[in-house]
């Protein structure tokens, strides 16, 4: 068993010499406990990093040969675009394996040699397991459960106390919001530790913006997306005075109706999937898609859509895959297509 686990972490890019004999076994009983019943996962994929078109592939058939120009600029492109992403999914989920394996070590840590002060209280342990199971296991839980964890983590005694704990829960916190917002964290604290009734108007005001920052935009009657986000943006500058000298705050301000409705694009894509996934196992059947495609968007057009689709051995594909099917650009015409 410890060999399977080291071959899994391995494959999820930790190099070998993260993975000590000792941190393996301390993985492997926190992962067995009552505090996890799901099997470990291979699939540590940062939630940001998700949603890029896997369907580049080096095998060629009879068709390529007859690509126009055009294609073929498109598909340089795209293989581009997949060979940067693959780069950036593997650094970032190394980061993301290691910080997780440092925490399950501090907090198994009443190890050989800690002193009293160096071991975590209870609630700490308990919320940190909570979150290093969700992280690497449940794939059901939305980017906007994974920030409250990672906040709610963030905020406890423990965390500002231990700087490791402090600094590995910052990689999950970057593995779970978009870059940009990942950046006001790292530049002003909005760590809220107190509950009196001025911390608790801060904490409800953050999580309504960061709610809808991760696709959990709700707009009342009569007002539209813009109105909204304009509030929380206002709210949150007077709830934290620091963002107004923050150059990373300026970046989100400006974008944050894009962010949101991306974020919301992609929980609407979330729940399609579920629709179709009537097991639960995370992969929808490509048939079922094809079927339901060609009767609303007819034969030709749906074959579009779904071209590039590699099913299974059960005939299946991921979400993820199903995601950078629907949102990848429109295919560019020809300049002879277009004067036909």
């Amino acid at each position: 068993m410890v060999a399977t686990f080291t071959r899994q972490l391995c494959s999820c890019g930790l190099p070998r010499s993260r993975i000590t004999a000792g941190t393996v076994a301390r993985a492997l009983s926190s992962l067995t406990s009552s505090h996890t019943s799901a099997p470990l996962s291979s699939r540590f994929l940062c939630p940001r990093r998700f949603f890029w078109n896997p369907f580049a592939s080096g095998v060629t058939d009879s068709t390529s040969v007859t690509c126009d120009a055009v294609e073929q600029q498109n598909a340089e492109q795209h293989r581009r675009m997949v060979e940067k992403a693959h780069h950036g999914a593997y650094l970032e989920n190394e980061q993301l394996l290691g910080a997780c394996l440092d925490l399950l070590e501090v907090c198994s840590s009443n190890a050989v040699g800690s002193t009293p002060s160096g071991t975590l209280d209870a609630l700490a342990r308990d919320r940190i397991w909570i979150l290093v199971k969700v992280i690497l296991h449940d794939r059901h839980r939305s980017p906007a459960e994974q920030f409250d964890l990672v906040y709610t983590a963030l905020c406890l005694p423990a965390a500002q106390e231990h700087r490791q704990v402090q600094r590995c829960l910052m990689v999950v916190l970057r593995s779970v919001v978009p870059e940009t917002l990942y950046r006001v964290f790292e530049s002003v604290n909005l760590l809220v530790l107190h509950d009196d009734a001025r911390s608790l108007r801060q904490r409800e005001v953050l999580m309504q913006f960061m709610y809808a920052q991760l696709g959990e935009l709700r707009v009342p009657d009569g007002l539209t997306e813009e109105e909204v986000l304009s509030v929380y943006v206002e709210d949150m500058k007077s709830m934290f005075p620091a963002l107004a000298t923050c150059p990373a705050w300026d970046v989100v301000e400006l974008d944050a109706t894009t962010v949101a409705l991306k974020a919301k694009l992609f929980a609407l894509l979330s729940r399609l999937c579920v629709e179709f996934d009537k097991d639960k196992t995370g992969k929808v059947k490509l048939a079922d898609l094809r079927s339901t495609a060609e009767r609303a968007l007819g034969k030709d057009q749906s074959s579009h859509l779904l071209q590039g689709a590699q099913a299974d051995k059960d005939g299946k594909i991921a979400y993820a895959q199903l995601a950078a099917l629907l949102t990848r650009p429109p295919r560019r015409r020809s300049v002879t297509a277009e004067s036909e």
